[in-house]
């Protein structure tokens, strides 16, 4: 992810890049159905899964105030796991279900959050903007 950030900073030039710990790639919750392959520990969990919660809290479900243009825009350059369980708790699904979400790598997930709080889905790892031998998922 740190790669990819530094990549779409340059997009960016006025935008000052940050780094959040909180935003690293972890295991969220169980997934439900169970994977049969990935087997996070309890203490993976419990860890992960506060830090995960906590900065869904700071980022995604207290609406931001509006800068003085009016709209704001926040891009989060992240691992999957974070975006899939990110992307259910916004719009208030189960968040057990996000392994069964797959997403490209370098995918654009865009979700729009009202000043109200509501949330509408606009885009969950779109990769159109990358030509079709460049896009993969592990």
């Amino acid at each position: 992810a740190r790669e990819t950030a530094e990549i779409v900073s340059k997009f960016f030039p006025s935008v000052k890049m940050e780094e959040d710990p909180m935003i690293a790639e972890g295991a969220p919750c169980l997934p439900d159905p169970p994977s049969q392959t990935w087997k996070p520990s309890e203490e993976e969990l419990k860890k992960d899964g506060e830090r995960i919660n906590a900065a869904f809290e700071k980022y995604v479900y207290s609406p931001q105030a509006s800068g003085p243009e009016g709209d704001s825009v926040e891009i989060f350059v992240c691992h999957g796991n974070l975006i899939r369980f990110w992307f259910c708790r916004a719009l208030q699904l189960n968040t057990q279900a996000w392994l069964r979400l797959a997403i490209w790598n370098t995918g654009i997930t865009w979700l729009q959050v009202s000043s109200s709080g509501n949330v509408s889905a606009r885009a969950l790892g779109d990769v159109g903007h990358l030509p079709p031998d460049m896009i993969t998922y592990h």
